[in-house]
């Protein structure tokens, strides 16, 4: 059945390249997010401090998991996507050391 008058793997494409476009996105704002997270580390080093930080990596969690909820987002699918991001910010912070 067409829509709009395309077919199925026309209109399914269109999405698709959404997808592919938010993607490239989400790559350039881990790109910049890591970048961030390697200036604080340089400004721990200086500071004698450790790279990880379990309470600000449970409240970055937390504000994580309320703007999932005030977004319609499931918080626990969230919170699984910002601690793989706080890991590899860390391991690049690490890597950097």
């Amino acid at each position: 059945m067409k829509v709009r008058g395309l077919s199925y793997e026309e209109e399914v494409e269109v999405q698709r390249r959404v997808i592919d476009d938010l993607n490239a996105e989400l790559v350039g704002l881990l790109r910049r997010r890591v970048d961030a997270a390697l200036e604080v580390g340089r400004v721990k080093r200086r500071h004698g401090r450790r790279v990880r930080d379990p309470a600000r990596e449970e409240a970055v969690v937390g504000r994580a998991r309320a703007l999932a909820e005030g977004r319609g987002l499931d918080p626990l699918g969230v919170e699984r996507v910002i601690r793989e991001v706080i890991r590899l910010c860390a391991e690049a912070e690490e890597a950097a050391a």
